[in-house]
């Protein structure tokens, strides 16, 4: 007996890399595949150790893929069409960026507050505005 597939259509597959400034592969950054004007979340899917992700192509739409790592930047690609589920799109090395935000100082202090509780406050001074902020970083009961 033999089967004959020729009639079955091949699906696509939309695919990249990801990579750092300095060209290395990022592993496990999210790749969502997000649909065009309500931007509804419809894969989301993890890369692999080479930075190398796999979707399926989705049904018939306008798309966008977005690509999301701690420590990194988001990156959106521009948006693109689906036409049928054979489409395949490769978008080659996508760049992601580090996300950096430098803290100047750090001030740890000690408050206590009578008959409530003792409060451990980190102190930072944010860079983009400039401004100091403290925010409590443990609670401890007092006995």
């Amino acid at each position: 007996m033999s089967l004959n597939f020729c009639g079955l259509a091949q699906q696509g597959v939309i695919t990249g890399k990801l990579v750092d400034d300095k060209d290395s592969a990022i592993a496990m950054v999210t790749v969502s595949l997000m649909k065009f004007n309500d931007t509804l979340k419809l894969i989301e899917v993890i890369s692999d150790k080479d930075g190398r992700f796999y979707i399926n192509t989705p049904d018939e739409g306008l798309y966008y893929l977005k690509f999301s790592s701690t420590g990194f930047r988001l990156v959106y690609t521009k948006v693109f069409s689906v036409n049928n589920k054979q489409y395949s799109k490769g978008f080659g090395i996508i760049k992601l960026m580090p996300n950096v935000n430098l803290l100047m100082d750090v001030i740890v202090s000690h408050i206590h507050i009578p008959a409530l509780q003792q409060l451990l406050l980190l102190s930072y001074k944010d860079t983009a505005s400039n401004h100091v902020i403290s925010k409590p970083f443990n609670k401890f009961s007092s006995k």
